[in-house]
């Protein structure tokens, strides 16, 4: 079972000592692992992943056009 705790640094911060090749950045409030992304689509108009579990996260729009070109879009 996982714990949680409380993080006392920003997001960037974090983010910056992650290994690009496997964190992606989404969203002012998300990063992810590459490895868990099973699509990015368009959900109502607005962009979307859709992660391994069935979890859907939003995409920023500067981010979206980085990503459409990395994942399978629908």
């Amino acid at each position: 079972m996982s714990q949680l705790g409380l993080v006392t640094t920003t997001l960037k911060r974090v983010e910056a000592q992650l290994p690009p090749a496997y964190f992606l950045r989404l969203h002012r409030r998300y990063v992810v692992n590459r490895q868990f992304i099973e699509q990015a689509k368009l959900t109502f108009g607005k962009p979307m992943v859709h992660l391994v579990g069935g979890m859907h996260l939003p995409i920023s729009h500067r981010r979206w056009m980085v990503l459409r070109s990395q994942f399978t879009l629908r």
